[in-house]
């Protein structure tokens, strides 16, 4: 017989995401033109954050149900010292509205 402690509590998951690319306060229409505008300036920006999704089937099956994130963002064009991340928010495969069987990632 399963433990009935185990069985009543939800699966979560936990993660470090680390992305790094280039930043352009210039080009702000086109995210090709922009990246590769920020990489002639090498202008970097770069985040690694933690996200957590305390139950991970309302995280997968629920919109509104959002992931939390901490951590930082570095982007000298932005600030000099890295910006922290404290009480982030993103919600994974949100329907798109603009167009018909698309997902998308939301943050808040």
């Amino acid at each position: 017989m399963a433990n009935a402690d185990v069985d009543s509590q939800a699966l979560g998951i936990r993660f470090t995401e680390r992305m790094r690319g280039f930043f352009s306060d210039r080009e702000l229409d086109d995210f090709r033109a922009a990246a590769a505008e920020g990489e002639q300036r090498n202008s970097i920006c770069q985040f690694t954050l933690l996200v957590e999704a305390e139950n991970l089937d309302e995280f997968l099956g629920d919109p509104k149900h959002a992931a939390t994130l901490a951590g930082t963002v570095s982007c000298p064009l932005l600030d000099a010292e890295p910006l922290v991340v404290v009480d982030g928010r993103f919600s994974l495969l949100v329907d798109d509205p603009s167009a018909v069987n698309r997902k998308k990632i939301s943050r808040w």
